[in-house]
């Protein structure tokens, strides 16, 4: 798959800005603050003895009170910059200790569009390093405005290099195994059907935009 870098004045796609409304008043903004700062003294420092073992690890929005297994609750606007910009810090922290050991190594923020609480930082080193090679889709071109839109949002990731992609899965020919809810969601964001040499069928769809940001 072949890889392309957008800077600032170069790309052209449209961001969904859905996923920065919420009709829902947020109490207690102390707290998500002091909680959130927690989280990030926690993970600011990484985690190089289970990387060595593990070769890739990566870090989640995935404490309360807007991330859930079932369905994430999208979060206002001024906690969304936190969170990003808190990802940011520790993907800043992460990235100069991995650069001190002259190593190849994959580190991304993965901000997604549609559900920004799904939103991460992966890691990845020596024959991991092209693990999440497969995992992503070329996007199709859109309106060059939606990345100064992005940038206006998260002005902090304007040094970065930013590349919108299609997060996609994948589901065999057992169909019948499947809800009717899956059947739909497979149907509705279908890329393409690989015939595999088994004779079964591979079924590519999507699950949501992401914007693949490095230094």
């Amino acid at each position: 798959m072949k890889y392309t870098k957008f800077r600032k004045k170069e790309n052209n796609f449209s961001l969904n800005l859905n996923f920065y409304m919420s009709n829902k008043k947020i109490r207690g903004k102390k707290k998500l603050i002091k909680n959130l700062n927690k989280w990030v003294e926690k993970n600011t420092k990484l985690n190089f003895e289970y990387l060595e073992k593990e070769k890739r690890d990566y870090l989640k929005l995935n404490f309360s009170p807007f991330y859930n297994l079932l369905q994430n609750r999208i979060p206002p606007l001024w906690y969304q910059r936190l969170l990003i910009k808190s990802l940011y810090s520790i993907y800043q922290s992460w990235y100069k200790k991995l650069s001190e050991n002259n190593k190849i190594f994959y580190l991304k923020l993965w901000i997604m569009e549609t559900n920004i609480m799904n939103s991460q930082l992966v890691v990845a080193i020596d024959e991991k390093v092209d693990f999440y090679k497969n995992v992503f889709e070329e996007t199709p071109i859109r309106k060059k405005s939606s990345l100064n839109i992005l940038l206006n949002k998260f002005p902090f990731l304007d040094t970065m290099f930013i590349m919108p992609l299609l997060h996609i899965n994948s589901a065999n020919n057992l169909l019948d195994e499947l809800t009717t809810r899956e059947l739909r969601k497979i149907e509705r964001n279908l890329i393409k059907v690989i015939n595999e040499k088994n004779e079964s069928l591979t079924y590519i769809y999507t699950l949501d935009t992401v914007l693949l940001c490095s230094l």
